[in-house]
């Protein structure tokens, strides 16, 4: 009869441990907030010519879509310092944070759109320009070209996109910052002479663009997970003989 009742005891005491190892590797999770360079993150602008303009590094915003009656098509730019990974964690989650804080009266995501659309949206490309944002970086040779949508509505709020895969790729490359575009697609100007833009806070703002970083511990390795499954059955065993012996 104790035979019968050792394997039910077991399994329930192996279970606990694993989900007890489950629950501190979520408890120890890590989540770090880093803001916008305000000093290289800004819009870039050009003009029907092609002609491109830096817009002031200091604004507290920057514009996305078509500005000055159509006379402009801008793209927002924005730029994180990378955190050292601290000791003994790995990343598991990146979110680009985005605060949308105004959309022109003629909305862009109803106006800079196709005939094969009925809505435009903002998407991200992954950049690396650097030191400082300038007039090439406008068509600056993306290292991921549309990463995913950040917005395609003009409802005032934050707007999110995971980039998980970019900063980690940043890392790994050893790159000392992340860097985003972000644009109007299909179009950015439709030459209709109607202005038609989001605007968003910049680093120099109260709302300052984010990059959420989550780390957690490592998972355990198959060989670990086994060294673990062992020294508990061993411990099990141990403790089990004792009990029948007193």
């Amino acid at each position: 009869r104790s035979q019968t009742m050792m394997k039910p005891t077991f399994h329930v005491f192996l279970l606990a441990i694993m989900m007890g190892l489950f629950l501190c590797s979520a408890a120890l999770a890590e989540e770090v907030t880093i803001q916008s360079q305000a000093d290289i993150d800004g819009q870039l602008m050009q003009d029907v010519t092609g002609l491109i303009t830096l817009v002031n590094s200091s604004s507290i915003i920057f514009k996305v879509g078509e500005d000055s009656g159509s006379s402009y098509s801008s793209r927002g730019f924005v730029s994180f310092d990378l955190p050292t990974t601290p000791d003994d964690m790995i990343v598991d989650d990146v979110v680009l944070r985005v605060y949308q804080s105004a959309v022109s009266a003629s909305s862009p995501y109803t106006d800079l759109y196709s005939d094969a659309q009925t809505n435009s949206t903002i998407i991200v490309d992954h950049l690396a320009y650097g030191s400082g944002l300038d007039t090439s970086d406008y068509d600056l040779t993306a290292l991921t070209e549309n990463v995913g949508t950040l917005s395609e509505t003009s409802t005032l709020e934050w707007k999110e996109l995971n980039v998980k895969s970019q900063v980690v790729a940043d890392m790994n490359a050893l790159r000392t910052r992340s860097q985003f575009r972000l644009r109007f697609t299909p179009l950015e100007n439709n030459g209709d002479s109607t202005t038609s833009y989001a605007t968003f806070i910049t680093g120099d703002g109260h709302s300052p663009p984010e990059l959420i970083v989550t780390y957690i511990p490592p998972i355990p390795t198959l060989s670990e997970w086994g060294l673990l499954l062992l020294s508990l059955m061993l411990g099990f065993v141990f403790v089990y003989k004792t009990r029948v012996r007193i």
